[in-house]
């Protein structure tokens, strides 16, 4: 199961994509998608108080 290995950034900041560690580049709405069917490791989908979506690593205890 990959991974996620960097993000993608576009001119004003803004996180638009993620590298995964099995070389694929992937749109921030891919990677919501696959974390949410257990495709990629490390991460969960959360959501915020406002109600909008974004990824919070798994951390191991």
């Amino acid at each position: 199961m990959p991974r996620i290995a960097d993000i993608v950034r576009n001119e004003e900041g803004q996180v638009i994509g993620a590298v995964l560690d099995d070389g694929r580049v992937v749109s921030m709405d891919e990677v919501m998608a696959e974390v949410k069917k257990g495709n990629i490791a490390g991460v969960t989908v959360d959501v915020d108080r406002q109600g909008r979506e974004y990824l919070r690593e798994d951390v191991e205890m």
